[in-house]
């Protein structure tokens, strides 16, 4: 009798309340799963310092990998899941969403644009890169109204304002797994003939030596970006289905992304072979007393040990002046190098 009563008043056990916290700073792929698991449906990866994000436990060499797979899926409005051999932890999310806006110091940027794994798998491509101008040398107060900030801009209060609305309104989510229940906007018409023209416009430049090719992935989902963009102009101002107005504001936005993201991948690339050949330099002068032969390779720092990696960098160094080729073998290839004088070099 004692065992059913506590049975039923084990049945009885209410849920426990919805985390209040709406965002998180550095994540793990695990932190991410409970987060939306236990606590509101939609959630934020939000942080002025994103380098605690990008260096954080989450995107270690052991972690990062199914961290980017999940945040991939989160994207692509896909389930997560978990398996593990415990009974009862293995689980799938449907219905979540998850925004980011991450901000990096530009040699925080400069790395994470150039990161192999990062480019390569598509994660980078799913956010819009921009870098606005500095404005150093540009802040005087003197001109200014101290009683007037950004927010009594127009156009600023009624973005707020808007925002303000959307935020209060309750989210449609099934009582039972937590889903959210998104509501369906369409591009039709005259908005579909706008979106499949900057589709197509997009898809021309990513043809061979068109000028999208070196953010081949980034570009690959811009119109899909540009629909997402859309809906949201069209949602802040209260309606459901975005016009051909809303597509065409989209593109503009999108145009400027593309070119910032095709402008900062270049220079992303060149900054990080420098960075790459900085600390080649700098474990022969500490390592190697300033010289270094093709033997030595297997004692290079571990990122660079293979031949076929470190020689470019080496080849870039002579080229800039820091090392000067001290030996060639039968075929003339280079096989030992050393520092030229401090004074030498264009870094």
């Amino acid at each position: 009798m004692l065992a059913q009563d506590l049975a039923r008043h084990d049945m009885q056990e209410p849920a426990p309340p919805t985390r209040p916290q709406m965002t998180f700073e550095e994540p793990t792929q695990e932190g991410v799963y409970r987060h939306l698991q236990e606590g509101h449906p939609s959630a934020g990866l939000v942080s002025d310092e994103g380098v605690g994000f990008f260096g954080g436990h989450g995107m270690s060499e052991d972690n990062r990998g199914r961290t980017i797979a999940t945040l991939s899926k989160l994207w692509d409005g896909a389930p997560i899941t978990r398996t593990r051999g415990a009974a009862g932890e293995s689980s799938v999310l449907a219905g979540r969403r998850l925004s980011s806006h991450l901000m990096l110091q530009p040699v925080v940027a400069a790395q994470v644009m150039g990161d192999p794994l990062l480019t390569g798998q598509g994660f980078l491509a799913r956010f819009l890169v921009m870098r606005a101008p500095s404005l150093v040398g540009q802040r005087f107060l003197m001109s200014r109204d101290p009683r007037r900030g950004v927010e009594h801009e127009p156009s600023v209060g009624r973005y707020w304002e808007a925002l303000t609305e959307i935020v209060n309104r309750p989210l449609e989510v099934e009582q039972e797994t937590g889903e959210i229940r998104p509501r369906l906007a369409r591009i039709e018409g005259a908005a579909y003939q706008a979106w499949a023209g900057f589709h197509d416009r997009v898809e021309r430049d990513l043809g061979e030596s068109g000028r999208l090719t070196l953010v081949q992935g980034f570009a690959s989902k811009a119109a899909d970006n540009a629909a997402r963009i859309a809906a949201i102009l069209a949602h802040l101002e209260g309606l459901l289905h975005p016009s051909a107005e809303h597509v065409e504001r989209a593109a503009l936005l999108m145009n400027y992304y593309l070119e910032a993201m095709a402008l900062h991948t270049e220079e992303a690339q060149i900054d990080r072979k420098e960075l790459q050949a900085r600390e080649v330099l700098d474990a022969i002068r500490d390592k190697f007393g300033g010289q270094v032969s093709a033997q030595d390779f297997n004692r290079m720092p571990n990122a660079y040990r293979s031949a076929g990696k470190v020689r470019p960098l080496l080849a870039l160094l002579v080229e800039a002046g820091h090392l000067q080729v001290s030996a060639v073998n039968q075929q003339q290839k280079p096989r030992a190098w050393r520092i030229v004088s401090p004074e030498g070099g264009a870094w």
